[in-house]
């Protein structure tokens, strides 16, 4: 009876990951599927087809910090090379550094939509909301939800909200979309160096390796080396060290 009692509480356990809390790198597609449904079912902001051959378009451009200001250069290009496909006319555009949880920034946007009679793009939904308590860190992954568009609409005042990336994306879907533009903004030369440069520090050591090992050929000290260079002498001591009589000993060995 136990070990019965025990396989049933197993299945159980199994039966809430799959269909709860599934494991990291487990996916579950039926309650994506909910999600998503939910989602469209919530969300105020119109697909990228929406606009049609005529219509006048004002681009919201929203990055985070100012290290990101780059950013909004590749969104702009990217967004007006749409409009024109599908035959819009992009008469606006407003950028902003901030946080995407302060809706005030949006006002300016809202305004300009309205002067023109347009309606207001973004490429992804993240560009025009964050949910309160989003930590880029902390949480990757939150949507805005019911309340949060709720107040979005009431900024919007009427004006029409289109994203480019579908409206109910996901919110890794949104960050890999971002990474996209940007990678295709560099000729697809995104991520990493394959190996980092020589800090300021490094270079100044490489460059003077070679002169402290022919003052050290020449005789010098410590002392007079750190006085020609302009160095303190435990600097010296420490560049100098390959370049020892002991270093020198063992590479002629």
């Amino acid at each position: 009876m136990r070990r019965t009692a025990g396989a049933a509480q197993v299945a159980t356990h199994w039966e809430f990951m799959n269909t709860i809390k599934p494991k990291r790198g487990r996916r579950n597609p039926a309650r994506r599927q909910r999600a998503l449904l939910a989602r469209a079912a919530s969300t105020p902001i119109k697909p990228f087809t929406f606009i049609q051959p005529g219509m006048q378009v004002v681009l919201r451009l929203r990055v985070s910090t100012a290290g990101q200001k780059s950013h909004l250069d590749d969104h702009e290009t990217y967004l007006r090379a749409q409009v024109t496909t599908v035959g819009g006319k992009v008469v606006a555009v407003d950028k902003r550094i901030g946080s995407g949880v302060d809706l005030s920034s949006l006002r300016s946007s809202v305004a300009l939509a309205k002067h023109h009679d347009a309606v207001l793009l973004a490429v992804t939904p993240n560009r025009f909301v964050r949910q309160p308590g989003f930590g880029a860190r902390t949480c990757q992954h939150v949507q805005a939800d019911e309340d949060t568009l709720a107040g979005l609409m009431h900024i919007a005042d009427g004006v029409t909200l289109v994203t480019h990336l579908e409206p109910r994306a996901s919110a890794k879907e949104e960050n890999r979309h971002l990474s996209q533009i940007g990678q295709a903004a560099k000729g697809g030369s995104g991520g990493r160096p394959r190996k980092s440069k020589p800090g300021s520090k490094k270079r100044e050591r490489l460059e003077a390796e070679p002169k402290v090992r022919w003052m050290r050929l020449a005789g010098m000290g410590n002392r007079q080396i750190a006085r020609v260079l302009g160095k303190p002498e435990s600097t010296v001591r420490r560049w100098g060290a390959p370049f020892s009589p002991i270093a020198e000993g063992h590479q002629h060995n």
